[in-house]
C-alpha cells in the first residue's frame, strides 16, 4: 500500500457538487488553497476549480457567486467535502497566472467582509482551514 502525502493527489477521483466524478490531473499550492485539474469520466469536459483554504462548503451549486463562475462543493476520495469554486477558463490552465487566483480570492474575501459589515452577507469560512498538503506541487 503506498502512503498518502496530502489531502488531495494526482489520480485521485473526486465527486463535483452535481454528482460528476473526475480524475484529479493536476494539484497546484497557492497561498490560499489549492488549484485542480482533472477530467471528467462522463463527458470530454475537464474539471478546473480553486479550493480556498477558508471556503466553506455549500449543498447546491450558486452560479455567479462574487466573480466566479460558480461556488460549489467536492468530496474528496475519504469522504471530506470542500468549498470549491469553478473557474471559467475552460481547457486554459493558466501556467504562467495561477497566483491571479489568489489575488482573486482576496479580492473575494473583501467582498465577503463588507457584506457581513453591512449585515447583508453571511458566514462563508470554515473555523479552520485544511490541514497542510505536502507533495503538493508549487
Amino acid at each position: 500500500m503506498i502512503e498518502r502525502t496530502g489531502i488531495i493527489e494526482v489520480e485521485d477521483e473526486c465527486l463535483s457538487t452535481n454528482g460528476h466524478r473526475f480524475i484529479v490531473e493536476r494539484v497546484v499550492s497557492l497561498q490560499h488553497g489549492l488549484l485542480i485539474f482533472g477530467q471528467f469520466l462522463e463527458s470530454p469536459q475537464t474539471y478546473r476549480g480553486f479550493w480556498p483554504e477558508e471556503l466553506e462548503p455549500v449543498a447546491e451549486m450558486v452560479w455567479g457567486w462574487n466573480g466566479w463562475l460558480c461556488r460549489g462543493h467536492v468530496t474528496l476520495p475519504n469522504g471530506t467535502r470542500i468549498g470549491d469554486l469553478g473557474l471559467y477558463e475552460q481547457g486554459n490552465t493558466r501556467n504562467n497566472h495561477a497566483k491571479e487566483y489568489d489575488i482573486e480570492w482576496e479580492r473575494t474575501l473583501t467582498l465577503i467582509a463588507e457584506e457581513n459589515a453591512n449585515g447583508t452577507g453571511s458566514a462563508l469560512m470554515q473555523s479552520k482551514p485544511l490541514p497542510d498538503m505536502p507533495g503538493v506541487m508549487k
